[in-house]
C-alpha cells in the first residue's frame, strides 16, 4: 500500500537499475543501499528520487611497481584500475555536487576501516559537512527517524560520543559515549605485551585482482613442528594443499600450485598475522602482486 520504502542492496548499475525500473513501473517508495558503483548513474538516480546510501567499503589502494611498463597490457590494466578506484572514491563527491543527499552503509566493512575510508573519500572532494550528515542527519532523515535520532535535541535518544578532536582527524579520540543518556568514559587500552597469533584452524580470505574480488577458504592445522594445510574457492578447481607454510613472529607465507592450460603456477601469498586479522600479497607468478586479506573464524 506504498505506506513504507522498500530498499534494495544495490551495489554494481545493474541492480540500480533494475530497483529504479521497478519503483518506476509500481510507484513505491525505494531506498537504494549499499551502493557502490553509483556515478554514471547520477542523473538517473536524481530523477527518480530514490532516497541512498553509499556503501563505506572501498577498493585498497593500488601500489605503485616500477617494473611494470605503462604501454604493456599490464600497465594500461592497472590505469583502468586506477582510474575506476579514484571513481570509486570520489563517487560520496560527485553525489554531494549533484546535491543529492545520501547516508552511509557499513554493510561488509570492519569498524577499523570506516574512518580511515571516510577520510580518503574527504581527500577526494567530499566536504567534512557532508561526511558528518551522511552519517547523522542525513541519514536519520532518508530512513525517516530524525523525530528521535540524527541531532542532540531535547526529546530525542541520547546515543551519541565526544572526541578530543574532529572526529575526521585520525589522530582523534572518542573520549565519552552516551547510551541512552548513559555517560562511559573511554581510556587508551595498554598494549598487550608478548601476544602470539595463531593461525591453526579456519581463514576466510578475500583478494582483488584485475579480474574482480575472490573468496578464499584456507586451512591451516599442525603436524608436529609443521604447518600444513588446503585452499579452495570458487575458481579453484578443487582443494589444493600446500607445498610449505611458514609462520614465524607472526609472519605468515604458504605456498600453492594451480595448472592452467597444462603449465602448473606457483602462487605466494606472504603477509603478517594480528591476532585474528591477516594482511598480505598474493604473487601469481609472472602476473604480480595482488593485496589478499583474511579472517580466522573463531573456533567453535
Amino acid at each position: 500500500d506504498k505506506k513504507m520504502p522498500v530498499v534494495f542492496n544495490s551495489e554494481n548499475v545493474l541492480d540500480i537499475q533494475h530497483a529504479i525500473k521497478l519503483k518506476q513501473d509500481l510507484g513505491f517508495d525505494l531506498v537504494l543501499a549499499n551502493v557502490r558503483e553509483g556515478w554514471d548513474l547520477i542523473p538517473k538516480i536524481k530523477s527518480s528520487q530514490a532516497k541512498v546510501f553509499l556503501s563505506l567499503d572501498l577498493p585498497e589502494i593500488l601500489k605503485k611497481d616500477s617494473t611494470i611498463a605503462t604501454d604493456s597490457e599490464k600497465g594500461r590494466l592497472l590505469k583502468r584500475k586506477e582510474e575506476f578506484i579514484a571513481k570509486y572514491v570520489a563517487q560520496a563527491s560527485m553525489f554531494e555536487q549533484a546535491g543529492i543527499k545520501f547516508g552511509f552503509s557499513s554493510l561488509c566493512i570492519k569498524a577499523k576501516d570506516i574512518r580511515p575510508n571516510i577520510r580518503r573519500m574527504i581527500d577526494a572532494g567530499l566536504s567534512e559537512d557532508a561526511a558528518l550528515a551522511a552519517l547523522t542527519t542525513h541519514a536519520a532523515e532518508l530512513l525517516g527517524v530524525s523525530d528521535r535520532i540524527g541531532s542532540i535535541e531535547k526529546g530525542k535518544m541520547a546515543n551519541f560520543f565526544i572526541s578530543d578532536k574532529k572526529w575526521f582527524d585520525e589522530k582523534s579520540k572518542v573520549r565519552y559515549v552516551f547510551v541512552d543518556g548513559v555517560l562511559y568514559t573511554c581510556s587508551d587500552k595498554p598494549p598487550k605485551k608478548n601476544e602470539k597469533s595463531e593461525i591453526e584452524g579456519t581463514w576466510r580470505m578475500t583478494t582483488e585482482t584485475p579480474q574482480g574480488k575472490t573468496d578464499l577458504k584456507v586451512i591451516f592445522r599442525k603436524e608436529a613442528n609443521e604447518y600444513k594445510g588446503n585452499i579452495s574457492g570458487k575458481q579453484l578447481p578443487e582443494k589444493i594443499s600446500f607445498n610449505s607454510v611458514t609462520f614465524k613472529n607472526n609472519k605468515l607465507r604458504f605456498i600453492y600450485s594451480v595448472t592452467v592450460e597444462g603449465t602448473a603456477y606457483d602462487i605466494i601469498v606472504e603477509g603478517n598475522v594480528d591476532g585474528a586479522i591477516f594482511k598480505g600479497e598474493m604473487k601469481v607468478a609472472n602476473y604480480g602482486s595482488f593485496p589478499i586479506d583474511g579472517k580466522h573464524e573463531p573456533k567453535l
